[in-house]
């Protein structure tokens, strides 16, 4: 199970080093982007407590269970599931 406080404090710690690499780098360009990345990493860091938060207020979280990957279809079109996701297996990723 995945700990969503952990992951919200993992994106705090990368959003910190974010901060600290935008204060000390000379290029207006890199600090601004170091300043969106900040932002983001903030972001993923609320919204990983939100849905902590939210898993444990449910009351049924605990009994929820996922459906097997191969059951779920990625293309509507034809009724069948993609070849990508029957053919490739778990966790594969093509670009």
């Amino acid at each position: 199970m995945v700990d969503h406080l952990a992951w919200a404090q993992a994106y705090r710690d990368r959003a910190a080093k974010c901060q600290l690499s935008a204060k000390n780098t000379s290029s207006a360009e890199f600090g601004e982007c170091y300043r969106l990345l900040e932002k983001y990493y903030l972001m993923l860091a609320n919204l990983e407590e939100d849905f902590g938060r939210r898993q444990v207020a449910s009351p049924h979280a605990a009994g929820c269970t996922q459906r097997d990957e191969d059951e779920i279809p990625f293309s509507q079109e034809g009724g069948q599931a993609d070849s990508f996701a029957s053919g490739a297996g778990r966790g594969a990723f093509v670009a």
